[in-house]
């Protein structure tokens, strides 16, 4: 189990990136652009949106005020559908958009989520939707990306050499690469919150890591926060919801559900996979459901697995595995703290997968997600969030009350779960990223000194 002090580094290069994201936000000035055509048809466009962004002027058929700083891009709900069909720059593997070199919000302004997607048509070149490089700073709020198909990293969006992503309330679907099928980030920074990671796929010879996000260090720092966020039915070799690797990556997941991804490598890893070879990476797991993930062979980490045993990592009150399994089938081992659920055959809650979640579908708001069922484990059983003090600022990074960075005092409110409902609905909040609305007439919550959780529904 992590110490104390190793707990409180961990987050150091995340909330970095929160407080700059903060920052810049609150004192920058903003030109707003409204997109008015589909791709390639006469008005302005995402192309020329972006152009126009980045370059601070107006380009194309954009009207843009030439003000430094952040730039908001408007897609209504008029145009719901802006379809790629050819490559915009051979950088890094083809990419249909322009580079993200500047601070750019891309907003869907409707109801549903706005579409940007590569055409699904034969004679179609591959690219992937999005590139973010250095000095690029992407915000996708209300934004579906499907469709992205590359020979290289990051099929849906590619963060490189430090550029930064968020991701909020948006979905990564059906995208394809040859590592980090939905998402790769290579050197950057990316934030997930209340988004959907679905039917995304990896698969390079010999390795394919990463179906739904794959995050690497390799020349310099990378961090990865998820929190309050799905990631379903992507497959890879390795890796197929989450794959971690370098000395310099920092990850972490909140409040999130990781299940149904499927690694098709022997050595698998079907929802999370750590590459832990050299010392100094950082991975941290609260209150997050991860059940239902597989690869072919049935042994060690199903679920979660670990190559190596190099740093120190951190899983703790979250809940794990089914009883189809054993715990040594579902993770990897000396992995797991001891607060953790494990609803496998020889856990502490044994439980049917069905049980647990039921099947990804629309259970409301604007993104997928798997509900908990009727008397699964995970109802009530998240912790509010451990406070760590980190100089003038109180950390909640690890449970479900409040921001990423709120002050000391008073304390944070709980943030809703990811389509938008209000948390706690019970006596606690539930693990993973679904609350369950309780009618608090007809359901009586039992949980024990151990952690163990009953819930009982007339």
């Amino acid at each position: 189990m992590q110490n104390t002090r190793s707990y409180r580094t961990r987050f150091v290069s995340n909330v970095a990136l929160m407080m700059a994201l903060i920052l810049s936000h609150s004192t920058s000035l903003a030109a707003y652009i409204e997109v008015t055509a589909t791709i390639g048809g006469s008005g302005c466009d995402l192309v020329d949106a972006i152009n126009s962004a980045n370059n601070d002027m107006s380009e194309g058929g954009c009207v843009a005020q030439s003000v430094y700083g952040d730039d908001t891009i408007l897609l209504s709900p008029e145009i719901s559908v802006h379809t790629l069909t050819t490559v915009n720059i051979d950088s890094l593997g083809a990419t249909g958009l322009p580079l993200i070199t500047s601070d750019i919000t891309i907003e869907g302004e409707g109801a549903n989520p706005a579409r940007v997607e590569r055409a699904d048509t034969p004679g179609i070149p591959k690219f992937r939707i999005f590139q973010v490089r250095s000095g690029g700073n992407l915000i996708l709020k209300n934004i579906r990306i499907a469709g992205g198909d590359v020979d290289g990293r990051g099929g849906g969006l590619f963060v490189v050499s430090g550029g930064v992503l968020t991701l909020s309330n948006s979905t990564v679907i059906n995208n394809r690469a040859d590592i980090g099928g939905g998402i790769a980030n290579q050197d950057g920074s990316i934030l997930v919150s209340n988004s959907a990671i679905v039917d995304n796929h990896a698969f390079e010879a010999g390795s394919g890591s990463g179906g739904g996000i794959n995050i690497r260090s390799v020349s310099g720092t990378a961090s990865a926060t998820v929190i309050d966020s799905t990631i379903s039915a992507n497959t890879a070799r390795i890796g197929a919801g989450i794959s971690i690797y370098g000395e310099d990556s920092s990850t972490s997941v909140i409040n999130s559900t990781i299940s149904d991804n499927h690694a098709s490598a022997n050595s698998g890893g079907g929802g999370i996979g750590i590459n832990d070879f050299v010392t100094g990476m950082t991975v941290a797991v609260r209150n997050s459901v991860i059940s239902g993930n597989t690869h072919p062979i049935n042994f060690s980490g199903q679920e979660i697995h670990r190559f190596g045993t190099a740093s120190d990592l951190s899983f703790e009150h979250n809940l794990i595995g089914h009883s189809e399994l054993s715990t040594t089938q579902a993770v990897s081992d000396g992995l797991l703290g001891e607060s953790n659920l494990l609803a496998t055959s020889d856990g502490s809650v044994p439980t049917a997968l069905l049980e647990i979640v039921l099947p990804l579908a629309d259970n409301g708001g604007s993104t997928l997600t798997h509900a908990l069922a009727k008397n699964s484990p995970a109802i009530d059983a998240a912790i509010d969030g451990e406070i760590i003090q980190v100089f003038v600022f109180t950390l909640y990074l690890n449970g479900c009350r409040g921001e990423e960075i709120g002050p000391v005092t008073p304390l944070p409110p709980y943030r809703s779960d990811q389509r938008g409902i209000a948390r706690p609905s019970g006596g606690a909040c539930d693990i993973g990223s679904f609350e369950v609305e309780q009618d608090d007439s007809q359901c009586f919550v039992v949980k024990a000194a151990n952690n163990n959780v009953a819930m009982f529904c007339l």
